[in-house]
């Protein structure tokens, strides 16, 4: 029997149910319901609610009124002028209607290039930012702030609902990324990409800094365009088929409502000035313009979850169970339900442990793509999932490779090992707290500390990212009255605030790069 949705809920779709029922059967409208939002009633219930809604009767009249000639046209929103509805092949499907291709996957977080290759020495390909393919020790961190303002401007000549419009930036999105695998088909199944893994640092290395200098960070009203202005343009210069899902990424993990416009409108813009922009993506971006021109913050934040929901299964469609690229852009995926309810599902959960496995076993010769996959696991793993023994143990692995690495390979240029050594402290640190006795706690803000010198004295660290480190070890350190070491703490903050920085160098300037 099911369960009557609350008169909650049903407020809380209204506007989306009377619109799909003006234009559609009501058996579509239920299965659509369902489908997208998990919205379970029956045809007695839409009925009862339509009724007291009065719809019943107001769709009557609109069907009539569309019957009456060419003047009905103005009268009527439902008339010719709304577009068709978009044909059964668009439909996005479900978790459970998704066959996995063969094998385990591979995840992909922290991406580097090969040694030989040309762009290692590449400053600009060093940027380390929040989930983003740079070795950089702290993804994933809590969202912080909301805003509100209310959404203005023209539609742009779209006339889309908001579920059709979702489903239209699904379907960019996928296409898109199919375009990435599209000359490999005649590879050997199973395809882990991880030539294309190894290159992302420096393809997706602006789509790295958007997310970083946006997401858990509370802008001004017009500041948005004067800290990322520049980032988005070379974003779109350098397009990879990949950047569309990072950005449905950052736009998910934003909070503030203001920012979230002010970045649309700055991608439409750019989009539509610069010549380089691929076409797919341009459309894309219309469709999100629309997208927050036709909802409130809810509205979109809900949308929003939906879109990355199920871009999912198209991700694991398109690239494979296995692909490290694809398994890369589903934690991506999950970044805001990791770090607003930490939590994950067993899916997940398992093929992020099969997949490193995976890893491991067949790229021990490439010591770089283990630690980047590991350090990626473990950054979202150690937050839906901290206490767990085997979240621990694989934090612990990860901490004592990056401790060989960066023994062998502190003073080679490019090597990067201050900052996979330093996110292995942070995320070591992260399961050592929870399990909340004296010594673990102890061992915690040591390796809190030293993360955070290391990445204060890497390359392109954010200073964002190291704040709110500073603040986590100070809480801490505050809580168990460890005065030594925050003295230690506010030692580092001063030679941060003393020195001017230069572009690409570290936050304590007087440090050499590695």
């Amino acid at each position: 029997m099911v369960t009557p949705p609350t008169a909650q809920q049903w407020e809380q779709h209204r506007s989306v149910i009377v619109d799909m029922y003006s234009r559609r059967p009501l058996k579509a409208v239920r299965a659509h319901m369902r489908e997208t939002y998990g919205f379970l009633a029956t045809d007695r219930m839409f009925k009862g609610r339509f009724k007291t809604w009065g719809v019943e009767k107001n769709r009557r009249h609109r069907r009539d009124a569309g019957d009456g000639g060419p003047d009905s046209r103005e009268q009527s929103p439902a008339g010719p002028s709304q577009p068709p509805p978009l044909p059964n092949d668009l439909d996005i499907p479900s978790h459970d209607s998704i066959i996995p291709r063969r094998l385990p996957p591979d995840p992909a977080r922290a991406i580097t290039p090969p040694e030989e290759s040309p762009i290692t020495n590449d400053a600009a390909s060093e940027y380390s930012e929040t989930l983003s393919p740079r070795p950089q020790p702290w993804p994933l961190t809590p969202a912080t702030t909301v805003g509100d303002l209310s959404p203005t401007g023209s539609q742009d000549g779209e006339n889309l609902t908001t579920p059709q419009t979702c489903q239209e930036i699904v379907r960019l999105a996928s296409e898109i990324l199919a375009t990435l695998v599209a000359e490999r088909r005649d590879r050997p199944a199973p395809d882990d990409h991880v030539d294309i893994y190894q290159s992302l640092h420096s393809k997706l290395r602006f789509e790295s800094q958007l997310r970083s200098s946006l997401v858990n960070r509370q802008l001004k009203v017009g500041e948005c365009k004067t800290v990322a202005g520049k980032t988005v343009e070379e974003m779109i210069t350098s397009f990879h088929a990949t950047v569309p899902i990072g950005v449905l990424s950052t736009l998910n993990q934003i909070t503030n409502w203001t920012t979230i416009q002010e970045l649309v409108t700055l991608l439409f813009e750019t989009s539509q000035t610069n010549p380089g922009t691929h076409h797919d993506f341009a459309q894309l971006i219309r469709k999100l313009r629309h997208l927050v021109f036709i909802t409130n913050h809810e509205e979109f934040q809900s949308s929003m979850e939906q879109i990355c929901y199920r871009l999912e299964d198209r991700v694991e469609e398109t690239l494979g169970s296995i692909s490290l690229v694809g398994f890369y852009l589903i934690l991506l995926l999950n970044a805001r339900k990791a770090k607003s309810i930490h939590k994950t599902d067993n899916k997940i959960r398992r093929k992020s442990l099969e997949i490193t496995r995976h890893v491991t076993l067949h790229h021990e010769d490439q010591p770089k793509v283990v630690l980047d996959f590991h350090r990626y696991v473990i950054a979202y793993l150690s937050i839906v999932a901290p206490g767990e023994k085997d979240v621990l143990d694989m934090a612990e692995v990860f901490y004592k490779r990056a401790q060989e690495y960066f023994d062998l390979n502190e003073h080679v240029e490019g090597s990067h090992a201050k900052l996979y050594y330093g996110s292995s402290c942070a995320y070591l640190a992260d399961c050592r707290y929870v399990r909340n006795n004296t010594e673990d706690r102890h061992q915690a803000r040591s390796l809190l500390f030293q993360s955070i010198w290391c990445y204060a004295n890497a390359p392109w660290a954010n200073r964002a990212n190291a704040e709110r480190q500073m603040k986590k070890l100070r809480e801490w350190c505050e809580e168990a009255n460890d005065t030594e070491r925050l003295d230690m703490l506010r030692g580092i903050e001063d030679m941060m605030e003393e020195e001017a920085r230069q572009r690409g160098g570290p936050l304590i300037p007087r440090a050499a790069p590695t």
